[in-house]
């Protein structure tokens, strides 16, 4: 597999870049698009299928690349990655219903690959992410490959995932991969470690 990064301020700087990526003959199937400007949504998700790429989208403030943290472009990884080893699935949730909403996300990669890995992002840091991971893994099994992150911007964390023909501001988006063909690791970036002593929470409120 080979990957390669373009970025742009607009759909039509991606769409030249994107040009450009495939004079060589290179040919995309898969895309992870990062941006700011929920409205470029739809006009980059629209250059993208129209080549016939399979979208892994979220809005973010800041997006980085080869080339560092640039929080004004338009950034996409683009993968030339076998369309059989990957599934793309996108659900909606409300605050009643994450764990069903991860149970399906669970379901699907259970039913598309014996081995799933699952790359994924929400949009709202209040969810229990705790009923997110055990919807996952109580249908793809608890040794499943779980990574990912909450997109948006920094303070509400509120932002759109987004596919070629959907998108959502209350949901899960997960790029599913056969594990057994991809090899998937992660890497903690964020450098928190235990500080104090072990306490047991009795009680809370939300998360």
């Amino acid at each position: 597999m080979k990957a390669k990064s373009i970025k742009g301020k607009s759909a039509a700087e991606i769409k030249k870049a994107l040009g450009q990526s495939m004079a060589d003959g290179y040919k995309p199937t898969l895309a992870c698009v990062f941006l700011t400007d929920v409205e470029e949504i739809n006009p980059v998700a629209a250059v993208l299928d129209a080549a016939a790429i399979t979208i892994f989208g979220a809005s973010t403030s800041d997006k980085f690349n080869e080339e560092g943290i640039d929080p004004d472009s338009i950034i996409v990884l683009l993968m030339d990655m076998n369309p059989a080893y990957f599934k793309l699935v996108l659900k909606d949730y409300n605050a009643a219903a994450v764990y069903e909403a991860a149970s399906e996300v669970g379901t699907a990669g259970k039913n598309a690959f014996d081995h799933p890995a699952f790359i994924i992002s929400t949009v709202d840091i209040k969810i229990p992410g705790e009923a997110m991971i055990k919807g996952l893994t109580d249908k793809a099994g608890m040794g499943v490959t779980v990574i990912g992150g909450v997109a948006g911007e920094h303070t509400q964390f509120t932002g759109t995932l987004f596919t070629n023909h959907s998108k959502t501001s209350s949901g899960i988006i997960s790029l599913i991969l056969d594990e057994d063909k991809i090899d998937v690791k992660g890497m903690a970036v964020s450098g928190w470690k235990p500080v104090g002593t072990e306490k047991k929470i009795t009680k809370s409120d939300g998360n």
